[in-house]
């Protein structure tokens, strides 16, 4: 059986009187592809940003390998090999592919704190940079800058910054939002591509992407988890039938 990389234990949390997410406890195996799925207001992107560390949960634990990191912010838990993208695109729009892609190596390496000296220089950061151009087909981008991108070429990019510090675990937050269906099926097959001890946690309405990237899903509703199984499991159950595809009704 393989070991834990994320396991939520009871977590919820309040914004006042409203209760957004209800003792949920989930354990997601090295490697693994898991799915958040709801309707709107489901409680999917709240539990998102309680595993990213964007909000701590008002109970309950968040554990990264089997260390509580529930008090931890997010750039804490991003050197505890944590990474996610965002639903919108948080790039540098008016730098370009190249300098994008150094910033976030540089931001996880042991000479982060020297972010202007030698930038231009050789050595494992540019090593790194030249690496991920290449395998994520931006080399011959390298100089264009971001706002001139495609929309789709954004979202790759975002990609291709999260994997730099080659993270253990990866929160993606609809990775497939706003793009055409050669897009998706571009950024699909490079999620599918991703070396397989990387543990990947989604948040996907497209259920088409759902099904063709995740081993298992988590099923919201009411900021409580009404569902954990396969594929197989979420297709055959009747109430998530009628919640996502109107059958029975």
């Amino acid at each position: 059986m393989r070991s834990a990389a994320i396991q939520l234990e009871g977590i919820g949390i309040s914004f006042g009187g409203l209760r957004a997410v209800s003792d949920v406890s989930i354990d997601i195996a090295v490697g693994e592809r898991r799915v958040l799925l709801g309707p709107n207001g489901a409680g999917k992107t709240t539990l998102f940003n309680m595993i990213g560390g964007q909000l701590t949960p008002t109970h309950g634990k968040v554990r990264l390998f089997g260390e509580d990191v529930t008090a931890l912010p997010p750039h804490r838990r991003a050197h505890k090999g944590l990474a996610r993208t965002f639903q919108i695109t948080s790039l540098f729009q008016d730098a370009s592919v190249e300098e994008n892609v150094h910033l976030a190596v540089r931001a996880l390496s042991s000479t982060r704190y020297g972010m202007m000296r030698g930038a231009a220089a050789p050595g494992p950061v540019w090593e790194r940079v030249r690496a991920l151009l290449d395998d994520w087909r931006f080399t011959s981008d390298r100089r264009t800058r971001v706002c001139d991108l495609s929309y789709g070429d954004q979202r790759k990019l975002e990609l291709a910054m999260a994997v730099a510090g080659e993270p253990r675990v990866l929160l993606l937050d609809e990775p497939t939002s706003g793009l055409s269906a050669m897009e998706t099926e571009s950024v699909v097959t490079l999620i599918k591509e991703l070396p397989s001890d990387v543990t990947v946690i989604v948040v996907e309405h497209d259920m088409d992407v759902a099904f063709e990237v995740a081993d298992r899903f988590t099923i919201l509703q009411n900021g409580q988890m009404v569902l954990t199984g396969t594929a197989e499991e979420v297709r055959n159950n009747a109430e998530i039938r009628r919640i996502y595809f109107g059958e029975g009704e």
